[in-house]
C-alpha cells in the first residue's frame, strides 16, 4: 500500500491496482485513512492513456504509483 504524507501529522493509505472495467490497462485507486485499509474516504483511476503502450508492466506500475502519489497530494491540500 502507497503512503502519502500530506503534512507531519496528515497521511493518507492508498491501494493501486490494475483496473479490470473498461479502464482495463490503466489502475483503479482506493483512498483509505488507515494502513490496514479499514476506512475507505476516495477511489479514483489513472486511464489507461497515461501510459504509453511500449511500458514494461514494471514501468506501468511504477509511473501508476507516482501518478497516485501526486493525486492524492493534490485532493487533500
Amino acid at each position: 500500500m502507497l503512503r502519502v504524507q500530506l503534512s507531519p501529522r496528515r497521511t493518507k493509505f492508498v491501494d493501486v491496482q490494475p483496473d479490470n472495467g473498461i479502464n482495463k490497462g490503466g489502475y483503479y485507486c482506493k483512498v483509505y485513512e488507515d494502513e490496514n485499509g479499514q476506512f475507505e474516504c476516495d477511489s479514483f483511476t489513472i486511464d489507461k492513456r497515461s501510459f504509453p503502450p511500449t511500458m514494461t508492466d514494471a514501468e506501468r506500475r511504477n509511473r501508476a504509483i507516482k501518478l497516485a502519489d501526486e493525486r492524492v497530494k493534490q485532493m487533500y491540500k
